[in-house]
């Protein structure tokens, strides 16, 4: 009989997270293991699981490490609020397809750890990288003590995407409860040789252009400002070469400033910002060479999809990178921040057409041994069945349930007196705004002529 897996996503886009769980979901073995899926939406991973005949559920799913609304604060209290019922409809979800083990897909996501408590089943937390609570960009609404307390507390498997981040973690969790699985990759995705279509070629002028390519977001952590610096000193050196940056333009600010100095060198003919593309693997089959000019990584698709392509790597030491690509044979490593090593390394490649073809054959291949698609599925197997075969079923406490009463109650409670601050604060700019109003200080002084 098949062992019986929820996944709990925390979004249904195309992010590495993403792509992570949909080569665990093509390659897992089917007749072992029967997997379903929790979505907070509708969107491209749902559509992907619908094809391969996924059992997938829409619910409400939230973050703990939230993003800023655009319109206005997110206050931990809307979060609270709405937790008993994300977790029952999950409980729900659990109980109803007699589900064995909950996947947690990352750590931004809590409740289909608190869910699997409820229902006392097994959890399995996967963690993609370092950043979270006070080191998180977003935010949290917890300590990170707190966070990862609760992630050993929750947790039958911590499972890490690198031993980079396997070793930060264990600075909080025992060191025995983290397992490092790296992500795999579907290699075949490369092997067919599909060419840029004119087009593309057209649209971007990269005519007779070698490629440096960068794909990823437009964001500081991604270090683009580093990349296009070194850009800007290869094509000082050379007029034959291209620097794309593939992905969507998400720091608008920081995409505007760097274009500035893109302009303000005269090259903007040569970085160019394609924003985010779905022909990837074709883009790559026609780079020569792939840069990560990250601050920190957990486990990026970027490399390993460079590597698929055969494709020599550039990146910073800046976590799992450094796991991925290996120093002088498949690649080179530079500092994080150094935009003139990063320079130097492109160069070395764009003129030693021998040591980039031997980094090529060499990439692939390390893709091939260590970071294929069965390996990874094969990996997420043995955790799945020693869990099933070592953990017995865990009686339910009624007193968790009261817990989530309690909390959502917690939450109703301070969304009110966050509604009761705003309108107290509203009416006080209405009576600073009315006190100056010439009207009221023409009445207020005629009152004091009367009184004299």
């Amino acid at each position: 009989m098949a062992i019986k897996i929820l996944i709990v996503m925390h979004g249904s886009g195309l992010g590495g997270v993403e792509k992570s769980l949909q080569t665990l979901c093509k390659y897992i073995d089917r007749e072992k293991f029967q997997l379903t899926v929790a979505l907070p939406s509708e969107g491209p991973m749902k559509s992907y699981l619908d094809d391969l005949g996924i059992t997938t559920f829409v619910t409400q799913i939230d973050a703990w490490t939230p993003i800023p609304f655009i319109f206005g604060e997110r206050h931990y209290y809307q979060f609270l609020t709405g937790m008993k019922d994300r977790v029952r409809g999950l409980k729900d979800i659990i109980r109803k397809n007699d589900i064995d083990i909950v996947h947690s897909s990352t750590l931004s996501v809590a409740d289909g750890a608190f869910a699997a408590r409820l229902a006392g089943k097994p959890h399995i937390w996967h963690i993609h990288g370092k950043s979270v609570g006070t080191t998180n960009a977003y935010g949290s609404y917890l300590p990170v003590e707190t966070i990862y307390s609760l992630v050993a507390d929750l947790s039958a498997c911590i499972v890490a995407v690198s031993n980079d981040v396997s070793r930060f973690l264990q600075g909080y969790i025992p060191g025995e409860s983290v397992k490092v699985v790296y992500n795999g990759i579907d290699i075949n995705e490369f092997d067919a040789f599909v060419p840029l279509s004119t087009t593309f070629r057209n649209e971007f002028h990269l005519h007779d252009k070698r490629l440096v390519v960068l794909v990823g977001r437009v964001t500081d952590v991604k270090g683009i400002n580093d990349y296009v610096e070194a850009a800007i000193k290869v094509l000082s050196e050379k007029n034959d070469v291209a620097f794309l940056v593939v992905g969507r333009e998400e720091d608008k600010d920081l995409s505007e400033k760097i274009k500035k100095r893109i302009n303000s060198a005269n090259f903007s003919k040569g970085i160019i910002f394609t924003g985010e593309r779905t022909d990837i693997p074709a883009i790559l089959k026609e780079a020569d060479i792939v840069v990560c000019s990250s601050k920190a990584e957990g486990f990026p698709y970027s490399i390993l999809e460079a590597m698929s392509a055969a494709k020599p790597v550039v990146t910073t030491r800046c976590g799992g990178p450094e796991e991925m690509v290996i120093h002088k044979e498949t690649g080179f490593h530079v500092d994080v921040g150094s935009p003139e090593q990063i320079a130097e390394c492109v160069i070395a490649l764009l003129d030693n057409r021998q040591l980039m073809e031997s980094m090529r054959q060499k990439s692939r291949m390390l893709a091939e041994q260590r970071f294929s698609a069965e390996v990874y599925a094969r990996n997420f197997e043995g955790i799945y069945t020693d869990i099933y075969n070592s953990m017995p079923q865990r009686n339910t406490d009624p007193w968790e349930e009261a817990a989530l009463d309690m909390v959502s109650n917690i939450g109703d409670f301070g969304t009110r007196i966050r509604r009761l601050e705003h309108e107290i604060r509203d009416l006080r700019n209405f009576e600073a705004l009315f006190k100056n109003n010439f009207i009221y200080r023409g009445i207020k002084g005629l009152k004091n002529f009367l009184n004299k």
